[in-house]
């Protein structure tokens, strides 16, 4: 998921009763874009030691990327049967990044139980 997009995305877990807590670090959006990067970073520098690793943006499966979609279902051996269910689980990755940004840019909060 885009990086702003997820740093927006995980506030709602960032403040309950149970997280509260532990997740302090994250609460600004630079910490958790540095996460986002860190991770991401992290990933790259293992991938070569793993038996197979495949890269998704899931913003471009979300729009349609027929051919990602296509590679990503023989990687994980699925049957090409299967593709449009697969591809149900990015459906509104786009629209939602394109909400959660856009209410952060006109000051709002985000939140996940009112319109954005």
């Amino acid at each position: 998921r885009h990086p702003l997009g997820w740093a927006l995305a995980i506030d709602k877990w960032l403040k309950n009763k149970w997280n509260a807590r532990h997740t302090a670090s994250l609460r600004p959006e630079p910490a958790r874009l540095d996460m986002w990067l860190q991770v991401v970073s992290r990933f790259f520098h293992d991938a070569p030691a793993l038996r197979t690793a495949l890269a998704v943006h899931a913003e471009h499966l979300d729009l349609g990327d027929r051919d990602l979609l296509a590679r990503l279902v023989r990687r994980l051996g699925l049957r090409p049967s299967n593709a449009a269910r697969a591809s149900l689980a990015f459906k509104g990755y786009t629209a939602a990044n394109l909400q959660y940004v856009a209410c952060w840019l006109d000051g709002g909060t985000v939140s996940s139980k009112r319109d954005r």
